[in-house]
């Protein structure tokens, strides 16, 4: 069976679906393509509020194959970068998909698929579920911005210790540190990302994009900048419709709708 990205829509949700799984659903070439694709037209579809990436089968993703590896050390350093560079426009594709994306982490999320969770959202992983950014154990450095997630997210004695010893790390542990939202029973964990992926939607989608935006600025922005952007956004809120319908809801004690 040909490595491919299948997506299909779960209400308000795109599922996005690596399919490999002769490799532990190892990303090809031709997957990172495709998933852009996918994410590019499900961020365009204004019936779509959220997307959740999963692996097929029984793992999420094992990242790349040793054997395009060792391939690739035959090719060329132009060759080499495109490779990487495939992978990195997957990468930037989740990370700036306008609505919220969340992985739901079955088995193993290896190397690249380990990056592939970071640039997600939220994660939401089985008690199973391994991580392992592998690259250590292979004499090469993390990819798919695995780095600048860690830094971003963890202390940096911790974020060194898993990019630097690639060690095997079990999803409890990265719930501890606050790196996956969710933890489920073995084969639950996409039904439990749809219902967060349910609860967010119910969400008014501006306000959401608004607040994934101020959270990603933050780290970069002193505090007299961020506040003048929490206005800005708080201002143009308050100006949408749907704040009108929020207040209403809360008011009269009923279920905000924001269609």
């Amino acid at each position: 069976m040909p490595a491919e990205v299948r997506s299909h829509s779960h209400g308000q949700t795109m599922v996005v679906s690596l399919h490999n799984p002769e490799y532990g659903n190892a990303l090809e070439p031709g997957m990172y393509a495709a998933a852009v694709e996918a994410l590019n037209a499900a961020g365009d579809n204004p019936d779509v509020r959220s997307a959740v990436i999963v692996g097929a089968g029984e793992s999420f993703c094992a990242g790349a194959r040793l054997q395009q590896l060792a391939q690739g050390r035959g090719g060329s350093r132009a060759q080499q970068a495109e490779a990487v560079d495939g992978l990195h426009l997957l990468i930037d594709a989740v990370s700036t998909f306008p609505k919220p994306v969340i992985a739901a982490v079955e088995g193993k999320a290896a190397g690249s698929g380990f990056s592939l969770a970071l640039a997600c959202d939220m994660v939401v992983a089985a008690r199973d579920a391994v991580f392992v950014l592998s690259q250590a154990r292979l004499g090469l450095t993390p990819d798919g911005g695995a780095t600048w997630h860690l830094a971003r997210s963890l202390p940096r004695a911790l974020a060194l210790e898993i990019a630097l010893l690639g060690e095997r790390l079990t999803a409890e542990r990265l719930y501890e540190t606050g790196l996956v939202n969710r933890l489920t029973a073995t084969g639950e964990a996409l039904d439990t990302a749809l219902r967060l992926a349910e609860a967010l939607n119910r969400r008014a989608p501006a306000a959401l994009a608004a607040t994934r935006e101020l959270l990603a600025r933050a780290p970069s922005s002193t505090l007299s900048q961020q506040l003048g952007a929490e206005r800005e956004c708080f201002l143009d809120c308050l100006a949408h419709p749907h704040a009108g319908i929020g207040i209403d809801a809360v008011q009269h004690r009923k279920e905000s709708s924001f269609d």
